[in-house]
């Protein structure tokens, strides 16, 4: 007869609780859920940066990913200096470009209501759905085109 397998409990084990962590750490916690989700769907998560530089120096830049037909807009940043210029227009437009070249269908966004809610609505961004109160008095609003 075989050997139980022993449950460990949280207790026994090594917890930590940090505000940061190493890239391994970061890297290993994405790689695994990735993991679990490519065993369901068979899909994985590619990322894409789209930058813009005046010379040498960023002044902005997108962070996203693309899974399966839907693609992320995780980071959406412009340098002040450069601001109500079209570059937030132009990284939106770049990422709409890559998403349908990946074949997505549609994108999703993320915004606090005093970033800029506006901003994605004026884009052809749908609000989804919204999360009230989520930092103080600012609400989270969540937006998504299909492309």
């Amino acid at each position: 007869m075989g050997m139980a397998a022993k449950t460990q409990h949280i207790s026994d084990l090594n917890t930590r609780v940090a505000s940061d962590a190493s890239q391994d750490v970061k890297d290993m916690i994405e790689q695994g859920i990735d993991q679990f989700s490519n065993d369901y769907v068979g899909e994985t998560r590619t990322a894409c940066f789209v930058t813009v530089y005046d010379g040498d120096k960023l002044v902005g830049g997108l962070r996203g990913e693309s899974l399966g037909a839907w693609f992320y807009i995780k980071h959406l940043w412009v340098a002040e200096e450069h601001r109500k210029q079209g570059l937030g227009k132009d990284l939106m437009k770049s990422a709409e470009q890559e998403a349908k070249a990946r074949d997505c269908q549609t994108i999703w966004v993320d915004t606090l209501s005093y970033q800029a809610p506006d901003f994605y609505q004026k884009l052809g961004y749908d609000v989804a759905a919204r999360v009230p109160n989520y930092r103080g008095s600012y609400d989270r609003i969540f937006f998504r085109k299909d492309i």
